[in-house]
């Protein structure tokens, strides 16, 4: 079938946004409003508009010589803003007379949304005295704004997103790799198999996966098992940043909790099936979220594309630290040789690096050394090296010596320095006891000297209440 150009006066939709911002977004140091009535008249050269395009223009440009000339006499202005108004309705109606018969314009304006305020000064411009220059300023702003809702606002998000991809230097690593997790998303139906698992699951917690006889969830599993298993680290950004295994901060704040642990009871059978790589990526993405770190701007826009949560906030990220745990012992519970070379290649340097992650996570020298525990457990059953079990024994050392050794010591309590001084007092005493001898022995040889005291005493003294005379 052949398609019939259409012939326009501007080169792409481009211009169309171009125009929508010069003529809508503007303020008293950035106002490009003359610009776009120029390019408007440019294009005319070339030939027809739209009427929302033209129209535009000639209310702006009425606006503009109002503002710019405040001394212009006031029936020219009148005379503008009326032939505007009316070439304004005009434009919008006319193309709908295509009856024999003249259809009324309120009719028209009717089924057009257009308020018939704009009919009715139409009329009133061709027929009867002009309206006030007043109504017609307003009458002409409000022109713009329904020109805005019903044309202009069609001009925006495909058009903008172009423009942005043309100056996005990151444009088509972000296409490509969402186009990539998008297929594989939906070549395992990843959502509906969650949303399938979680359903199944919430209903028989205490139930071991095998024991499921449903065919349908069966394929669940072993679809979710191989997506796992092919992408963990895909799946992991679904489970945290889609909110499956952690809640979302407004849910939080609504249940008044601070984490739910039949998240760990629902999904770790799942987790139990997937391969030791998914566990480690885990582990290094709570790492990641707890410490805060800045995701790249390729990952944001991507999470974007793909509706994940760009930012969690602290408490959406300190329920990921209730899975570390599980993640540790299911780590050190498997082989070494299932571990892929990628992410560690001997057993020592398993360890440093799970270690080296645990301590961004936990603060407590209490909690790593349970953990150190759990991985000790671990690896003595599974037969790791000697190397890496002695590895293991000296972090654990030192991490109980760094317990063991007090941060800070506190400062003595008032009742200390006192019992100090009175004790000093007394031990001084006794060094100068002898001394003491001699004074008193002195002292008790000039007792017949005349005492001085700071106030006389008063034989006939005797006590009276406060506010009585004697």
């Amino acid at each position: 079938m052949k398609i019939t150009p259409t012939i326009v006066a501007y080169k792409s939709d481009k211009d169309l946004f171009e125009l929508k911002e010069w003529f809508y977004n503007f303020n008293s140091k950035n106002d490009y409003r003359q610009r776009a009535i120029n390019k408007v008249e440019a294009m005319l050269t070339r030939g027809r508009l739209p009427h929302g395009i033209e129209a535009t223009s000639l209310l702006s440009s009425v606006i503009l010589t109002d503002l710019k000339n405040p001394n212009m006499e006031s029936n020219v202005l009148q005379l503008s803003y009326t032939m505007a108004i009316i070439r304004f309705v005009n434009g919008l109606i006319d193309p709908f007379q295509k009856s024999n018969y003249v259809v009324p314009m309120q009719l028209l304006a009717k089924q057009l949304n257009l308020p018939t305020s704009f009919v009715e000064l139409r009329h009133m411009g061709t027929h009867e005295n002009l309206p006030s220059l007043e109504m017609l300023r307003i009458a002409c702003e409000n022109a713009l704004n329904w020109l805005f809702d019903h044309y202009w606002c069609h001009v925006n998000e495909d058009i903008v997103e172009e423009l942005q991809n043309e100056n996005d230097i990151y444009f088509e690593v972000v296409d490509f790799r969402t186009k990539e997790f998008e297929r594989k998303i939906d070549n395992y139906s990843v959502y509906d198999n969650l949303k399938l698992f979680k359903k199944e699951r919430k209903d028989n917690l205490d139930e071991p996966l095998d024991k499921y006889n449903d065919i349908k969830f069966k394929k669940c599993i072993k679809e979710l098992i191989e997506f796992g298993n092919s992408d963990p680290s895909l799946l992991i950004d679904i489970l945290i940043r889609k909110y499956y295994i952690i809640y979302p901060n407004t849910k939080l704040k609504a249940k008044k909790i601070k984490y739910n642990p039949l998240f760990e009871k629902l999904y770790k059978p799942l987790f139990d099936e997937l391969n030791v790589e998914f566990h480690l990526r885990m582990l290094y993405q709570i790492s990641n979220l707890v410490e805060y770190n800045d995701i790249s701007e390729v990952s944001q826009k991507l999470y974007k594309k793909l509706g994940f949560s760009t930012i969690l906030s602290h408490e959406e990220a300190e329920q990921l630290i209730e899975w570390t745990p599980y993640l540790i012992k299911f780590i050190f519970s498997v082989p070494f040789s299932q571990v892929p070379s990628t992410l560690c290649c001997t057993p020592t340097e398993l360890l440093t690096s799970v270690f080296d992650k645990l301590k961004t996570i936990y603060k407590s020298d209490q909690t790593l050394n349970k953990l150190l525990n759990i991985i000790s457990v671990q690896a003595n059953e599974k037969n790791y090296d000697k190397e890496m079990i002695e590895k293991l024994n000296t972090l654990t050392k030192k991490n109980q010596a760094t317990k063991d050794k007090p941060v800070f010591e506190l400062p003595p309590s008032i009742d200390d320095l006192l019992a100090e001084d009175t004790s000093s007092k007394r031990s001084a005493n006794d060094d100068i006891s002898s001394n003491d001898d001699n004074t008193n022995k002195k002292r008790k040889k000039n007792s017949n000297e005349k005492k001085v005291y700071l106030l006389e005493e008063q034989e006939d003294w005797r006590p009276t209440p406060f506010g009585m005379c004697i």
